[in-house]
């Protein structure tokens, strides 16, 4: 009885280990056309969203809670990665992710990024990844091992001996710690595949800086007076001279 456990053990050690040294291949890009259409997941196919934003505010306070609003609003996620305020104490600069349903991005989109809107000048980019390949061989792994461990729990009530209970017991329990791995990085994916991750830069919009341009402008005022009154006291002495 023993020989034939530890046969079992060792052909479901080499047909998982076979399994698991394939891994799903997954296909992903980068783009600057945060327009473009957005893909539902569905049973066939697997994808995920990270977008990473930055957007000029008048107003950086009232930016950012109105879209905090919004995203809690529709069920997302917030996770604030820093503020900066000024002398004054007034936020300038804030960076926040954002956790967004998938259904909801798009109108997120249109609503704080319209495309005829030039407030978000700094960069756009969106990572869109296709991960069906690499989610259907997670989930064949995890399919695999249930089964192994169901077996094994089977051989343990036909077991006679402690010995072999001890080691179908080892197994199952290492069966337990992959199973928790494996279903830990599943639902990992899951919430991927949900929510699309959307990094946004809020930061005060920069008042146009007129000071330079005035000095510039007084000195040419000064100047031209200068030479006017030159001018006008050549022109004058050369009249004296004449007479």
């Amino acid at each position: 009885m023993k020989k034939r456990i530890i046969l079992i053990i060792m052909l479901l050690i080499l047909m998982l280990s076979s399994c698991g040294s394939s891994s799903g291949s997954s296909n992903g890009f980068y783009t600057n056309n945060i327009y473009d259409d957005i893909i539902i997941s569905n049973d066939e196919k697997k994808v995920t969203y990270d977008l990473d934003l930055s957007l000029d505010c008048k107003d950086v306070n009232e930016v950012t809670s109105d879209v905090d609003n919004y995203v809690e609003s529709n069920g997302g996620k917030i996770k604030n990665l820093y503020e900066y305020y000024n002398s004054e104490d007034i936020l300038i600069d804030s960076e926040k992710e954002y956790y967004i349903p998938i259904n909801k991005l798009k109108e997120f989109i249109l609503k704080y990024f319209p495309k005829d809107d030039s407030n978000s000048r700094y960069h756009n980019e969106l990572f869109y990844e296709d991960i069906t390949d690499r989610y259907n061989d997670l989930v064949n792994k995890i399919l695999i091992k249930q089964e192994s461990k169901t077996y094994y729990e089977g051989l343990m009530s036909e077991c006679s001996t402690v010995s072999d209970k001890v080691l179908l017991r080892k197994e199952i329990d290492s069966l337990d710690e992959a199973l928790f791995q494996l279903n830990s990085e599943k639902e990992n994916l899951d919430y991927k595949i949900n929510f699309a991750k959307v990094t946004i830069s809020f930061e005060l919009e920069e008042e146009a800086d007129y000071s330079i341009l005035y000095a510039l402008l007084g000195m040419f005022i000064f100047g031209s007076i200068i030479a006017i009154t030159i001018i006008i006291v050549v022109c004058t002495k050369g009249k004296r001279k004449k007479r």
